[in-house]
């Protein structure tokens, strides 16, 4: 996986944002919609829900905001102080390559445990 070097961050109509960010080639849109939790304070102790859709096709900034505020997951993203996140496949996601990552958490400070690997996997359907 490469670093993300750039960030393109546009404010829609409705007051919203939607951040373009590629990954491995396929678009990343972050759909931000307008906030109403002030949720630019610093708060260690609260974490943001990040609602992810893995559409049929692929969505464009307008379409994303659009599809977020129909479903009324910018609702619950904005309620919660969270972001609708939509990854697009590069084509087709029936066309892409299992891919498995695997990643293990470093144990909090606080805990014996060591948090548990997480493993996202994408299949052909």
């Amino acid at each position: 996986m490469t670093a993300i070097r750039n960030i393109e961050t546009r404010k829609m109509a409705n007051g919203g944002y939607v951040s373009t960010i590629v990954i491995d080639g396929h678009d990343v849109l972050v759909y931000q919609p307008l906030d109403k939790m002030e949720s630019d304070i610093i708060n260690y102790g609260y974490s943001a829900p990040l609602l992810l859709v893995f559409g049929k096709g692929r969505f464009t900034e307008e379409e994303a905001a659009e599809h977020a505020e129909r479903t009324k997951l910018a609702l619950i993203a904005q309620e919660n102080g969270g972001s609708v996140v939509y990854v697009n496949p590069l084509t087709e996601w029936e066309k892409e390559e299992p891919v498995c990552m695997k990643r293990s958490f470093p144990r909090p400070r606080s805990s014996r445990k060591a948090l548990p690997t997480a493993c996202c996997t994408m299949t052909r359907s």
